[in-house]
C-alpha cells in the first residue's frame, strides 16, 4: 500500500511540476508579456531559464523522495503550500489587472492558475491520505 501511495504522490507532483513549469509559457503568450521590460516573452531565453529553474526545484526533492528520503515529503509539502500562495496571488493579480477590461485576454492565465491551484490542493490529499482500514472477516 505504501508503494501505491508513493506512486500517487509522484504522479501528482509531476502534474503539478508540468503546470508550474508551463506558467511562464502561458504568461508569455498573455498580455502579461507586455507589462514591462523584465517580462518573459514567448520563446525567449528568460522564459526557458525560468522553466528550467522551476523544473530543477521540483525534481531534486522528488528524486530524493523516490530514492527513499521520506522527509522530502514534508519539504515538498512546504513547496506545495508556497505554490498554493503563488497560484492564489496570480489569480488575484490577474483579476486586479483585468478590472474593467475584457476578461477573455486573461482567461487562459486564470483557467490555468485555477486548475493548478486545484492540483496543489489534490497533492495534499494524495500525499497525506491515510490508508483504508481493512475489514476483518467474522
Amino acid at each position: 500500500m505504501e508503494n501505491k501511495k508513493k506512486n500517487g504522490t509522484v504522479a501528482v507532483t509531476l502534474l503539478s511540476a508540468v503546470m508550474f513549469c508551463l506558467l511562464p509559457v502561458i504568461g508569455s503568450l498573455s498580455p502579461f508579456a507586455e507589462t514591462g521590460p523584465n517580462a518573459n516573452h514567448s520563446n525567449s531565453a528568460g522564459m526557458w531559464a525560468a522553466v528550467g529553474k522551476m523544473l530543477f526545484i521540483y525534481l531534486v526533492p522528488l528524486v530524493m523522495y523516490v530514492l527513499g528520503v521520506n522527509v522530502m515529503k514534508i519539504i515538498m509539502a512546504v513547496f506545495c503550500g508556497i505554490g498554493l500562495i503563488i497560484w492564489l496571488a496570480i489569480i488575484l493579480v490577474t483579476l486586479a489587472v483585468n478590472e474593467g477590461q475584457e476578461l477573455s485576454s486573461f482567461s487562459g492565465v486564470l483557467a490555468w492558475s485555477g486548475a493548478a491551484f486545484m492540483v496543489n490542493v489534490l497533492w495534499f490529499v494524495v500525499a497525506f491520505r491515510s490508508a483504508p482500514k481493512r475489514q476483518q472477516a467474522i
